[in-house]
């Protein structure tokens, strides 16, 4: 692997908290956004830690204290890949792009940018001795995801998100005392409350519901949230909608009309549940993961969604804007409840 090593000192005008918030959750997702694009295969922030454990280190090395405020590394698979990244038309102004993002949060003459090939000694995480074939995420900022419905979909995607070390929030219609049993198993990460404060909890939440039930959804409490939509509309069990019937408008469209202050992405309504229980594997390469579809209009949300898709072992693959992309995952068409991954997956995508 070959890694772009990226020495940060944050911009003079910025706190050390300002700096963070916007590498994080900005240029993060932006860079995500590229990766297609960049031929990167991961994007990892290293935020230093203020701690006096960074001043013994020094002083027992001679070294001065830190000045950097983190360090990012963009993975690419080979120099080819890399090198490729950077030439291409696309590539170069992808990068004008980043950089000038930069100058936003960076001090570009206290920082420090090199090229390296990873040479691992050991990797305990991935050598076998552990007994499940998910690991923790890494790399990526504990988050809280709320969900909205307990079914198949909500319970199982509840498991993975807890087990890629988010903390969860599981409501239902029916109330919090109903999820007990759920909640016992889930463990720790996890808590029962009521649909409207499973909305407000989440930074991203999760909606598992019948269709037809969408305008139960609390439009106040989402305000501001990142959602995703993993239903789908099927006429026998939601009743006609006239302009889905017609094709004038997508499922996910109707939802992003209902809460217009959230940013919607359509995911995790093209893959059985079962398969999403059993088909994640973080241990293999994006190209070789099982793909699970998504679309939407706002570039970070997606961004976000992707990652989540990433660390429960699946590979994200864009279908692009929610009106488009939304309809090619609709139940009937050729990607839906398709086992294909990455690399078969973006033959679809770009068909």
């Amino acid at each position: 692997m070959v890694k772009f090593v990226y020495c940060i000192t944050r911009h003079p005008s910025l706190s050390a908290e300002a700096f963070r918030a916007y590498w994080r959750d900005h240029h993060g997702p932006y860079i995500r956004s590229l990766a297609n694009t960049l031929k990167a295969v991961r994007y990892v922030q290293s935020h230093t830690l203020s701690t006096p454990l960074n001043d013994g280190i020094a002083s027992s090395r001679g070294l001065e204290t830190p000045a950097y405020d983190g360090v990012t590394e963009i993975w690419w698979r080979c120099m080819d890949d890399f090198v490729a990244s950077v030439s291409t038309p696309e590539g170069v102004e992808a990068a004008k792009a980043y950089i000038a993002d930069e100058a936003r949060f960076v001090d570009f003459s206290r920082s420090r940018a090199f090229v390296t090939e990873e040479v691992t000694i050991f990797d305990h995480e991935s050598d076998g001795n552990t007994s499940t074939h998910r690991r923790l995420s890494v790399g990526g900022a504990k988050m809280k995801i709320g969900i909205v419905g307990s079914g198949n979909i909500g319970s199982t995607a509840a498991r993975l998100f807890i087990e890629a070390g988010h903390d969860v929030a599981v409501s239902n219609s029916r109330g919090p005392d109903t999820l007990r049993a759920l909640i016992v198993e889930l463990g720790v990460r996890a808590r029962a409350l009521t649909v409207n404060e499973a909305a407000r909890f989440g930074d991203v939440v999760l909606i598992a519901i019948p269709f037809g039930k969408y305008k139960d959804l609390p439009a106040e409490a989402l305000t501001g949230k990142i959602v995703i939509d993993a239903g789908n509309y099927y006429p026998e069990r939601d009743g006609h909608f006239a302009a889905l019937d017609l094709g004038k408008t997508t499922s996910s469209e109707l939802v992003a009309e209902h809460l217009p202050g959230t940013r919607v992405v359509k995911a995790f309504n093209t893959i059985y549940y079962k398969d999403l229980a059993e088909q994640g594997d973080t241990n293999l390469s994006l190209e070789n993961r099982r793909a699970i579809f998504m679309a939407g209009d706002d570039p970070a949300a997606k961004a976000t969604v992707a990652r989540l898709i990433e660390e429960i072992g699946f590979a994200p693959i864009d279908l692009g804007g929610l009106h488009e992309g939304g309809r090619r995952q609709q139940p009937g068409t050729p990607v839906y409840n398709k086992n294909l991954n990455q690399r078969q997956a973006e033959t679809f995508a770009h068909a």
